[in-house]
């Protein structure tokens, strides 16, 4: 036997079937709510003398600090100059600069497995 599944978008004012969604912004808040066909119309006449003497405002784009956005358990990255002296000690032959080789990065990661 199969499924179907279906989504029905209803008027949140009435709870009639939705025929749009409309997004508004006050207060520096931005709104969405489902309307069916009259009630948006009804909507767009309660806000219409408002629109026909407001001015349009560009949205602004709210900056987020990436740092914020990252999990707290992430380790911080693994300083190079302290990889470097490493393999060094170990008798690997690095310069002070370039990119170390994913297979370099690896045994110092092994080495240090499990350490703080």
């Amino acid at each position: 036997m199969a499924k179907r599944y279906s989504t029905t978008w209803t008027d949140d004012l009435d709870g009639s079937p939705a025929a749009e969604t409309i997004e508004f912004s006050i207060d520096g808040v931005t709104y969405a709510i489902d309307l069916s066909d009259a009630n948006a119309l009804r909507m767009r006449g309660t806000f219409e003398p408002y629109i026909r003497v407001a001015r349009k405002a560009s949205r602004r784009r709210v900056r987020t600090n990436w740092r914020l956005e990252q999990p707290s358990f992430e380790e911080p990255p693994i300083s190079h100059q302290r990889v470097r002296a490493w393999l060094r000690m170990n008798g690997h032959d690095v310069g002070s600069r370039g990119r170390l080789s994913k297979d370099l990065l690896r045994r110092y990661e092994v080495a240090h497995a499990g350490r703080g």
